[in-house]
């Protein structure tokens, strides 16, 4: 049965195997905001600059701005950062899940392709689950269903210190 690798470490740093390539897909939302501080954008911004410079640039131009694209941000030479289009504004009262299920399963298989197509594996954080609401369960299901087996998978729990 196909399953998801929980390691703990940070997602950014990803523990590529000999021979593969490495994409972190992260959902990003749909006011052109970045998250920082102790969210996923937040420690991505802190290693690379080209994802949130990439993201801002994408949103500000508006071009292939839907529910479910992919903007595909090389940061080094054997990793690339997925920025999944699947979050409609921000977690409120108002709009306590603004994860989008049916865009987050268009753009995990969008990754999933050029996963394939680059010789590589996916890493991640538990993607869609604080600001964007979404209910972990659910998200492991859509990625399990939507990954073949030649597809590595490695989720990070961040471990914090002091």
């Amino acid at each position: 049965m196909r399953n998801i690798t929980y390691v703990d470490g940070d997602a950014t740093r990803p523990l590529i195997a000999k021979g593969r390539n490495a994409v972190i897909p992260h959902v990003v939302n749909s006011e052109g905001g970045w998250g920082g501080g102790t969210m996923f954008t937040g420690a991505v911004s802190r290693r690379w600059l080209a994802p949130e410079h990439e993201y801002r640039e994408w949103y500000r131009r508006q071009v292939n701005w839907e529910m479910g694209a992919v903007q595909m941000v090389p940061v080094e030479p054997r990793i690339v950062v997925a920025n999944m289009l699947c979050q409609v504004g921000y977690k409120s009262e108002q709009n306590p899940h603004p994860l989008r299920y049916p865009a987050l399963v268009v753009a995990w298989q969008e990754v999933v392709q050029y996963a394939k197509e680059e010789n590589a594996d996916l890493h991640f954080p538990k993607l869609g689950t604080a600001r964007a609401g979404g209910d972990w369960d659910t998200i492991s299901e859509i990625i399990l269903q939507n990954t073949p087996d030649d597809v590595g998978l490695t989720c990070y729990r961040f471990v914090h210190t002091r």
